[in-house]
């Protein structure tokens, strides 16, 4: 109401000089009156723009937040700790962990949906590559996760180079008791014969969770060429029809053939592994 009045009467002043130094033939008079109507224009016009923009930036924060309280509500997550606690077939999840907080953790799979899983006694916790138990808090944000039968959830630590290749020679020294999924032998790349019925092997090797299953993963970085070695102490499985490696000459026989073998655990830190068992089969 106060710039309308303010207003009023500055064009009732603007009309006076005007009128005056139209009638009294007054430039400086008349133009007086000129300037007040063009301030008074000036001023309204500046003071609608400021008003409609304000306004706009409002209706876009109130948006805004509603948008980011829509997401909040959307992305909480679905609570699947009573179908890994009762066993649920159904409960297979695989994903990386986005957040622990409140003895709870948030994780996501590929499809982007969101699962909540509560801090419980009943549930386990191990890792997949090495089957060692993990507990809780040993848990961290970018882990992969595995929910899996018998209230077991298996850990993948977020981790590449040397420190992952260290845990996929591991991998292959478990004993077959041991229920985790083994690092994939997937090819001989090169053999240098020793004599002695002893040769060094070259193996493509790869870690035992893959980019289709999980997000954010790179099959590259969790490739790796290992050297390892064969020597009296290997043994050959020969009970398949046709097998034709059994003993270190023979390995050259493998290439192309899908692959297991068995890591002496007591010769990892060696600086060639040695291979306590060694099988190959055609699919």
């Amino acid at each position: 109401m106060f710039l309308i009045n303010i207003t009023f009467a500055l064009c009732i002043i603007g009309t006076i000089f005007l009128a005056i130094g139209i009638n009294i033939k007054n430039k400086i008079v008349r133009n007086i009156g000129i300037a007040i109507f063009s301030i008074v224009i000036i001023f309204w016009i500046w003071f609608f723009s400021w008003f409609f923009i304000d306004e706009d930036k409002e209706l876009k924060s109130k948006m805004g937040k509603e948008t980011t309280n829509n997401v909040s509500e959307s992305t909480r997550g679905e609570d699947i700790t009573s179908q890994v606690i009762s066993n649920d077939s159904s409960i297979y999840k695989y994903g990386i962990i986005r957040k622990i907080k409140d003895d709870k953790i948030t994780f996501i799979d590929k499809e982007n949906n969101l699962y909540i899983l509560e801090n419980k006694e009943q549930i386990k916790y191990i890792n997949g590559r090495t089957s060692e138990q993990c507990k809780f808090n040993d848990l961290k944000e970018g882990y992969y996760i595995n929910t899996s039968y018998n209230r077991t959830c298996y850990i993948y630590e977020n981790i590449t180079g040397e420190a992952l290749k260290r845990e996929l020679l591991k991998s292959l020294a478990l004993t077959d008791d041991v229920d985790v999924l083994r690092t994939s032998v997937d090819e001989i790349k090169d053999v240098k014969q020793l004599g002695n019925n002893e040769a060094l092997v070259t193996f493509a090797i790869s870690d035992v969770i893959k980019a289709e299953n999980y997000p954010e993963l790179s099959d590259e970085e969790h490739k790796f060429e290992v050297i390892l070695k064969v020597n009296n102490n290997t043994k050959y499985n020969l009970n398949f029809h046709g097998q034709d490696t059994y003993n270190a000459k023979t390995i050259e026989n493998s290439k192309g053939l899908m692959l297991y073998i068995r890591l002496d655990a007591n010769t990892l830190n060696d600086e060639y592994p040695c291979i306590s068992m060694f099988d190959s089969y055609s699919n």
